[in-house]
């Protein structure tokens, strides 16, 4: 709308009627930026995870590769082979060298810093000792012959939700962690008081605010939600009473 007027009056009017424009577009790019660093955030630790799932792979294909080169190298030396079997056996050992070669070579490529053995099922009672001397962390584990894999992911699981509670449940008391079997699955659950006992709504530790806040603190859960939902498992998390419970399920 155009009228006839002072130029003062023509821009004082224009910028007013301008105020509302500006102030929604400015909240939509905030919004938009946060909703950019979440994905990127995002992004990064799935691709964090899926790195630190292949150095663990290099470890255990490296492993067996090396037992399958031990057996070959041993047959070699029983007497009197036929010569064809004796010639299957060296090319055995060829390709397991071959193998054992690109896989350094693989993980060399991913500049993985020095760092001992990835810990499994068997580190958890050290991680829940470790965990904080002012929480009780009580640990349940009845998992047995599963896969190293799937060993090292428990581990991951079980370390990224005790990571949570530490950073988002100051108040927590208690933790329960409960690592079970179920057929070709590892059930895992871990279960925190988040508002220190306080009953359930209260706003002072397990309410809504709180929950929210801790669904939108990390990212370690919804990389590993990612990355299990490619081999078949799955992970959640959510408010749990007057805390937080976070539950996956590894294939074994």
């Amino acid at each position: 709308m155009v009228w006839l007027g002072p130029p003062s009056l023509i821009l004082a009017g224009c910028a007013g009627w301008s105020l509302g424009a500006v102030g929604v577009a400015v909240a939509g790019l905030y919004l938009r930026s946060l909703d950019g660093n979440r994905r990127r955030a995002v992004a990064r630790a799935v691709r964090d995870q899926r790195l630190a799932l292949a150095r663990d792979l290099h470890d255990f294909v490296a492993h067996d590769v090396s037992g399958m080169l031990v057996q070959a190298q041993a047959a070699r030396l029983a007497p009197e082979l036929p010569p064809r079997i004796e010639d299957a056996l060296r090319r055995i050992e060829e390709g397991g060298q071959r193998a054992l070669t690109s896989l350094d070579r693989t993980v060399h490529m991913l500049n993985e810093p020095a760092r001992g053995p990835a810990p499994g099922i068997d580190g958890l009672q050290d991680l829940a000792d470790g965990f904080s001397p002012t929480v009780r962390v009580n640990l349940a584990v009845e998992a047995e012959q599963i896969s190293r894999e799937a060993s090292a992911t428990v581990y991951r699981v079980v370390t990224e939700a005790l990571t949570n509670v530490r950073r988002h449940a100051p108040r927590s008391t208690t933790v329960d962690i409960a690592v079970t079997r179920d057929r070709d699955m590892v059930r895992i659950r871990v279960d925190d008081d988040g508002g220190g006992g306080l009953p359930e709504g209260d706003d002072r530790g397990g309410g809504s605010r709180f929950a929210e806040h801790r669904r939108n603190g990390g990212f370690g859960l919804a990389g590993l939600a990612e990355v299990l939902e490619t081999v078949g498992g799955s992970l959640s998390a959510g408010p749990h009473g007057a805390g937080w419970r976070v539950t996956a399920a590894v294939p074994v």
